[in-house]
């Protein structure tokens, strides 16, 4: 949007197997077998937040660097993962995060030392509630 000096950026999440749901392996040398401790549901969810928030604010910084002519003053994230609906069986776009913010409010934060997530919840944009849903198709 050029005249308002704004970007919308629809961004495709990566799917959320990339949090494991083991927790560990355990081979037992008498029976000759591997076990599996699952990981906690809770934990996975925190992790894929992370995940999800890093994968923002990265990408939110990668556009604000590009831009060098500044010709975008504030960005519109809109962050969405492809997950297959349990009744109808047919892929679907889920929202899991929306971020707008402003070139001024980004450039204001040391990434160095900012926890990602708790960052993004203390700028009011909420993960959504569908992540849950998410985590626990993966």
């Amino acid at each position: 949007m050029a005249d308002s000096r704004h970007l919308i950026v629809e961004y495709e999440l990566p799917s959320m197997d990339i949090v494991l749901a083991v927790k560990e392996h355990r081979y037992t040398r008498k029976l000759s077998i591997i076990t599996q401790t699952p990981m906690a549901r809770q934990l996975r969810i925190q992790l894929t937040e992370s995940v999800i928030a890093q994968i923002a604010l990265r990408t939110i910084y990668e556009i604000f660097q590009a831009d060098r002519t500044e010709k975008v003053d504030l960005i519109w994230f809109k962050g969405y993962a492809k997950v297959t609906d349990q009744i109808t069986n047919k892929d679907i776009q889920l929202p899991v995060v929306r971020i707008n913010i402003t070139r001024r409010q980004f450039l204001d934060i040391d990434l160095s030392s900012v926890d990602p997530v708790k960052y993004l919840k203390g700028l009011d944009r909420k993960f959504s509630p569908n992540l849950a849903r998410l985590v626990s198709q993966a």
